[in-house]
């Protein structure tokens, strides 16, 4: 079999940061607004827990749910996507929803805890 292109994808929400030596095997999937510090050799799955911490110590990924939710980089960057918004027309066909805290984001975190 001769395979084309990427074998594997990950997808990292909104917001999401990295570390600038971070390491994420892919196929993962982060939430939104978190941020993924150190080397993680495991698939991380977390579209529920938006708002996290995610490190790594000694080799095992750590998860701190909801550590980013009231940060200052998080408020400002609800802040600043409605600025970079330079569409020039007027009648604009997309529609972007640039809130921070949408309720079906909210309700995955409270989906999440209710299943645990």
């Amino acid at each position: 079999m001769y395979k084309l292109g990427p074998v594997h994808q990950g997808v990292f929400e909104r917001g999401c940061k990295t570390g600038s030596f971070s390491y994420v095997l892919l196929e993962s999937h982060i939430g939104a607004f978190s941020v993924v510090i150190g080397k993680h050799f495991s698939n991380i799955q977390t579209p529920n827990l938006p708002f996290s911490y995610i490190s790594e110590e000694s080799g095992v990924s750590k998860l701190i749910p909801g550590m980013n939710l009231l940060s200052v980089g998080t408020v400002r960057d609800g802040e600043k996507w409605p600025k970079r918004d330079n569409r020039k027309v007027q009648n604009k066909r997309d529609l972007i929803t640039f809130d921070v805290f949408l309720p079906t984001r909210l309700k995955r975190c409270a989906a999440e805890e209710t299943s645990c």
